[in-house]
């Protein structure tokens, strides 16, 4: 089920005509889902950026590289329709390089192991992305943000270059000559995770029905970016960490007992 005509100069369409100019390519649909989904939770924290960043960034962090991961090369069969201005294929060229550099990090492959919920990824990529976000000097940047939908049936099968078409590119081209030259902030904060707090955080999972949505709230993902930026939880998280194997053995070892009474 394609965009409806109606909707075709709308939010939804716009974000998602970005991705022809996405360069972390995966087999299954539900990737644009689930950064459908990290856009949501950043908008929540006032980040507004475009989906293919959100998508990029957002698959490395939550997926291993290589077979039955993610690869990285452009989209180039939509970047031929598109028809790119001469100065913005060095601009992408530099921006595939930032991903490998991003791909090397050996914090990068250890959170792709964690398998991070969708509400700490989003928190990962405002604290990766929010510097940037502040600093692109766009006034419309945020202008008709909405909530995406999280219905595969309509972004599964949606031809990105087509609804490229329908938008002036020029911001967009501004924001890609903006986010190369942060390549080395952007790099530096993936460096600053403290993957201790993120290990930590990682272990409040909700099982029930309704944890998807017990991080969903803003309070929430406020409180888990500042518990990501702060010393003292790094600290505690070190802490905590090193003092939760003891804590397990001890339960495991001291249960309740029963005895007979004559």
């Amino acid at each position: 089920m394609p965009i409806p005509a109606e909707r075709r100069r709308s939010f939804l369409a716009r974000q998602v005509a970005t991705m022809a100019l996405s360069h972390v390519q995966v087999d299954t649909p539900m990737a644009i889902v689930r950064a459908s989904a990290w856009s949501n939770s950043l908008m929540r924290m006032g980040v507004h950026l475009p989906l293919f960043v959100i998508h990029d960034i957002g698959v490395m962090l939550s997926m291993t590289r290589g077979a039955g991961g993610y690869t990285i090369r452009a989209r180039e069969a939509q970047l031929a329709r598109i028809q790119l201005p001469p100065p913005l294929k060095p601009l992408l060229e530099q921006y595939r390089k930032l991903l490998e550099n991003i791909a090397a990090s050996e914090v990068t492959e250890r959170l792709a192991g964690l398998r991070l919920r969708d509400e700490m990824v989003a928190v990962l990529l405002s604290r990766i992305l929010g510097d940037t976000y502040n600093r692109w000097r766009d006034r419309s940047k945020s202008a008709g943000a909405e909530p995406l939908p999280l219905d595969l049936g309509i972004l599964g099968e949606i031809d990105f270059a087509d609804h490229f078409r329908d938008f002036d590119p020029r911001g967009l081209w501004t924001f890609a000559e903006h986010l190369v030259a942060q390549s080395m902030h952007i790099y530096t904060q993936v460096e600053l995770i403290d993957l201790d707090t993120v290990r930590l955080l990682g272990l409040f999972k909700e099982d029930s029905a309704s944890g998807s949505e017990a991080l969903g709230g803003a309070i929430d993902l406020v409180d888990l970016f500042a518990a990501l930026g702060s010393p003292e939880a790094n600290d505690v998280a070190n802490f905590s960490l090193d003092l939760l194997p003891s804590v397990l053995e001890t339960r495991r070892s001291t249960g309740a007992q029963t005895f007979a009474v004559d």
